[in-house]
């Protein structure tokens, strides 16, 4: 098969002309999603209601945070003077309109789905797992404990539907002037964190495995001051930073560090990051979820392989007013990011059920949960 019959195979033509921009007026709410109890937050994270918007005939819909995908959409990046085309290719004719606006120096994002993306970014820690399990939004991103502990304790109908990374990316972290490179040399010392109960479970477990005391560990929520709680000499270690972002940040700022994994000293290898979905999404709409898998994967491959250039497009399309991204760190990331989302023994998107079984065991052995979900209610993979 050739590399353009693949193409049209790949497709799912959309009959519906290209509505362009949703309108910006929003309305809130009037009917709340009703929050899932998540452990892994910090304490009194404030909560947010979901917002919609009216279409012109009263109805609600679903408020777009980005453009929705159609079949050609033309976006001009606000303070970047970049502008991102997204094509729906329909016809073996449309390589002339990509190849029109390359040469344009445009970048062209192929729709070969047929999907309409809109990203929303949750207002609320928990939003992700609340608005898929209350049907608003159509897969989630979020982490593997937090769906076992919302199964288990609160019966919500989500599984995890892949992993996006392959092993843990939480890491206890400390300035290298303090020694602290394994579970015994936190005796005595003070960890911060950010006030959950999976961080305080991780560092009881850890201590426990490798025969040093928990109780000699003084545990302060310092919130999401990670790092400066660090460099002020507030705390020894913490845990709740991540391998990718808080290390080269810190070593890009001069800080000599030394950090290890909890799942090397006893606490079982997790995912860090999965996409769910609802059972309803699953059983009666799961072409559209193999089909966002799919578009995922292609992304990965090309994440591998052309990974300067992609990193320049999230570069380009930063929100810099809120969340700025330095560059250098960003490159650092990726080359973290990449050998752990796939590994020799795991695919990009792939779980199994014995990773899942192992962390619902240690779960309910560290008291996180009262009783065991069978796996089947966590987690399902999906032929895609």
């Amino acid at each position: 098969m050739g590399v353009m019959d693949k193409f049209l195979n790949y497709m799912k033509l959309n009959d519906e002309e290209d509505e362009g921009f949703y309108d910006d007026d929003y309305l809130d709410d009037e009917e709340e999603v009703e929050p899932v109890k998540k452990f892994g937050a910090a304490k009194n994270r404030q909560q947010a209601q979901d917002e919609e918007a009216l279409d012109d005939k009263g109805k609600r819909t679903s408020q777009p945070k980005v453009t929705p995908i159609h079949r050609t959409v033309t976006k001009k990046m606000p303070g970047t003077g970049m502008e991102v085309c997204v094509i729906k290719p329909t016809s073996v004719e449309d390589a002339r309109e990509i190849t029109e606006t390359l040469l344009a120096n445009r970048t062209v994002v192929l729709n070969l789905e047929g999907l309409d993306v809109d990203i929303q970014s949750p207002a609320g820690v928990n939003d992700a797992m609340s608005m898929v399990a209350a049907g608003k939004a159509d897969i989630g991103l979020y982490y593997q404990q937090d769906v076992i502990q919302a199964r288990a304790e609160q019966d919500v109908p989500i599984k995890s539907i892949g992993a996006v990374v392959q092993g843990p990316l939480n890491i206890i972290l400390s300035l290298k002037d303090k020694n602290i490179t394994k579970p015994k040399d936190l005796e005595g010392k003070t960890v911060g964190y950010a006030g959950t109960e999976l961080s305080e479970a991780l560092v009881r477990s850890i201590m426990q495995s490798n025969g040093a005391d928990p109780n000699s560990v003084n545990m302060v929520d310092v919130g999401f001051d990670l790092m400066s709680s660090m460099t002020t000499g507030n705390v020894d270690a913490t845990i709740g930073c991540l391998v990718n972002h808080e290390v080269p940040q810190m070593e890009k700022e001069g800080f000599e560090v030394n950090y290890f994994f909890p799942d090397d000293y006893g606490v079982p290898k997790y995912y860090e990051g999965i996409f769910l979905a609802s059972d309803d999404m699953i059983a009666n709409n799961s072409d559209t979820l193999k089909g966002f898998l799919r578009a995922c994967s292609k992304g990965f491959e090309d994440f591998k392989s052309n990974t300067d250039d992609v990193l320049q497009v999230l570069l380009d399309n930063q929100d810099e007013a809120n969340f700025a991204l330095d560059p250098d760190v960003e490159k650092k990331s990726c080359e973290t990011l990449l050998p752990l989302m796939e590994t020799e023994d795991a695919k990009f998107l792939s779980q199994t059920e014995q990773c899942w079984q192992e962390n619902i065991d240690w779960m309910y052995d560290q008291g996180l949960i009262a009783k065991k979900p069978d796996v089947s209610d966590v987690m399902v993979n999906l032929d895609f």
